[in-house]
């Protein structure tokens, strides 16, 4: 029963998916709005945020799943092709500003809705799709910490996608000590105590498996030639996208064991498995 903003890129495959769901016997009727949304633009990021704020009208949002990415992206006519593809309004490299940025920038504008009544008993839930990619392509786990690193240099092969999914896992850590230093700098002489009554945010990222989604088919590092034959792997190997959604539904719903295992600022892997990533600490 619950209203769903689904927020998307493409508005055709948007409503398609709106009508889908709706048409669905298991369709409970519960509000459905479609959103059209592109992540690596901070404008369209900031108008889609003010329309939800908007529509809640002051009510809670119970649920923030960050879920939008991209694998790779092309060097437009306007960059050299010895660099990375940079978006042309806001200057960050393509790949980082979808995966990373825009998910912040979005995370940051509803905040004040995913505080509203929020408690220790019904916490809101933020939920950052990354990738075993962040382990595996991140050149040894490294990230770059300014502008200038990240829009410069070339990267080899997925290093740039690998970097943009240990971000994801990274910045939910950040958040968890980011709303730690809200409440301890609200009361520092009762800390402990204001942070058990401080409205509370569960953020996790989660690496939701091999699954066969449009991702890889629009990877610009993958040569045409071998797309049929990646989507004949995909269709016999990877889980589906129902499979691959099940850890993150586990993070955005089971209140209770999140509560139970204080479930905060980790990371997980299939099936709703936590994993200590040997790049980004708990500290």
């Amino acid at each position: 029963g619950a209203k769903v903003f689904m927020a998307c890129r493409n508005p055709q495959r948007c409503f398609r998916a709106a009508d889908d769901i709706r048409s669905d016997d298991r369709y409970s009727g519960a509000p459905l709005v479609p959103l059209i949304m592109d992540v690596s633009s901070l404008t369209s990021v900031q108008s889609v945020a003010q329309n939800v704020l908007t529509q809640l009208d002051g009510r809670k949002l119970d649920m923030l799943f960050l879920n939008a990415g991209i694998v790779s992206a092309t060097a437009t006519e306007n960059t050299s092709s010895s660099s990375l593809a940079v978006t042309q309004k806001d200057g960050i490299e393509t790949v980082f500003a979808t995966n990373v940025v825009g998910h912040h920038l979005l995370y940051r504008l509803l905040e004040p809705a995913l505080l509203v009544s929020s408690s220790s008993e019904s916490p809101a839930r933020v939920v950052s799709t990354s990738s075993v990619a962040g382990i595996m392509l991140s050149n040894g786990g490294k990230m770059p910490s300014t502008l200038e690193e990240l829009n410069g240099g070339r990267p080899k092969g997925h290093e740039v996608y690998g970097r943009s999914k240990l971000a994801q896992v990274a910045w939910t850590k950040a958040l968890l000590r980011h709303r730690r230093s809200v409440i301890y700098d609200d009361d520092n002489k009762n800390g402990s105590t204001m942070l058990a009554k401080q409205p509370l945010i569960y953020a996790n990222s989660a690496h939701p498996g091999a699954v066969a989604t449009d991702i890889l088919g629009k990877d610009t590092l993958i040569p045409r030639k071998l797309f049929d034959l990646t989507f004949w792997i995909q269709q016999r190997v990877l889980w589906s996208a129902e499979e691959g959604a099940l850890t993150e539904l586990f993070l955005g719903v089971a209140t209770e064991k999140l509560r139970e295992n204080n479930y905060q600022g980790k990371y997980f892997h299939p099936q709703s498995v936590e994993y200590d990533h040997p790049f980004v600490s708990n500290d």
